[in-house]
């Protein structure tokens, strides 16, 4: 991103979640969208791609989206595909440790999809897209 002068700007610094990992442990702007493990894993650098190959994979994803302010669980074990608003523990002081990421276990279904495809064309939470919500959300987990 330029400004109107040219020189380069980032917001990978932007406290974008404050004390997510604990006390003074924020999450930042630099940590959204797909890790760098999840790219060199399934050799792909198209966002769509990733999310499909790890599906494909027979894979679960969750990510936790910041500005929906939950957990989203990809059940990739099985087809159809469910896609899941996880529970939290809201006692748990630290968002970190408010969700297990564990997508056998019970949430809102937000959809049901034959394929990774579909759920990619199709999903929509809030109005956004799963690129949208993977480039706002951070990867809490592959298994």
């Amino acid at each position: 991103m330029e400004n109107n002068r040219g020189n380069f700007q980032s917001n990978e610094f932007e406290i974008v979640v404050p004390n997510y990992f604990g006390v003074g442990d924020h999450l930042y702007a630099k940590y959204l969208g797909w890790s760098k493990l999840a790219r060199d894993w399934t050799n792909e650098v198209s966002s769509r791609r990733i999310f499909e190959r790890i599906i494909e994979y027979g894979q679960n994803l969750c990510f936790y989206w910041v500005d929906g302010d939950m957990f989203i669980g990809f059940h990739g074990e099985a087809r159809p595909l469910k896609v899941k608003n996880l529970y939290r523990d809201t006692n748990e002081e630290f968002l970190c440790n408010q969700c297990e990421c564990d997508t056998h276990e019970d949430g809102d279904i937000l959809g049901v999809f034959a394929s990774p495809s579909e759920a990619w064309d199709k999903l929509r939470i809030n109005g956004k897209t799963l690129e949208e919500i993977i480039e706002r959300s951070l990867l809490a987990l592959i298994s």
